[in-house]
């Protein structure tokens, strides 16, 4: 695990782990979802995460919602680099 995060009642965790060879990014939310990254989708949680960083979250029904305090986005934006580079490196 590359990092932790609470906030809004649910938890946030970002990691890297090898599978088959190939190296993955993972996200997994509350321990409920779990979302994979390779290096072809990796640049699209990166803009993902720039754009929520500017807007208001509004949750919906059936979604799972993180809300990161300001103070835990340069880590949050360190921890995306690392596994970014992982995922990245072969």
């Amino acid at each position: 695990m590359v990092g932790h995060y609470d906030g809004g009642g649910a938890s946030l965790e970002i990691g890297t782990f090898t599978e088959k060879g190939q190296r993955v990014g993972i996200m997994g939310i509350s321990h409920k979802v779990s979302i994979i990254f390779q290096t072809s989708t990796i640049g699209a949680l990166k803009a993902i995460w720039r754009k929520a960083k500017k807007e208001r979250i509004n949750d919906k029904p059936g979604t799972y919602t993180v809300v990161l305090s300001q103070r835990d986005y340069a880590r949050f934006d360190a921890d995306l680099a690392k596994v970014a580079a992982y995922v990245q490196t072969k």
